[in-house]
């Protein structure tokens, strides 16, 4: 089993392991994800961004207004946030989604989204 740092987890490599979890945990919605242009995300570093139903507790919008995209800042690798545009939520990691919605710790979150995609994960003593 590989071994991984919690924000590795958050690389590009895990798009659709983090749009799974989402729809498969946290019952997340997507609405234009098309599986087969994201299947090569561990050696392509190109835009994606899809939408779906908002499963943060306080949301009250009808429509697919969350949004999962990979950040590029041109400094580190892409890496995957989620946002919403009715709840005024943005730059959130899958710990912070998982976090918001399940009402946990960010160690628990790392731990179900590492146990996800069955994967280890190596948790420095400063993350």
């Amino acid at each position: 089993m590989m071994a991984y740092s919690p924000y590795e987890l958050k690389a590009l490599k895990f798009f659709n392991q983090t749009a799974n979890y989402a729809e498969e945990e946290l019952g997340v919605v997507w609405f234009d994800w098309d599986r087969h242009k994201t299947s090569n995300t561990c050696c392509v570093y190109r835009e994606l961004f899809i939408k779906g139903s908002c499963q943060l507790p306080d949301h009250k919008g009808e429509w697919p207004s969350l949004y999962l995209k990979n950040t590029d800042n041109g400094i580190e690798p892409p890496y995957n946030t989620f946002g919403c545009t009715c709840c005024k939520e943005g730059n959130m990691s899958i710990y912070d989604f998982i976090q918001k919605v399940k009402k946990c710790s960010y160690e628990e979150a790392v731990k179900r989204f590492s146990e996800f995609c069955e994967v280890f994960i190596i948790l420095p003593e400063d993350d």
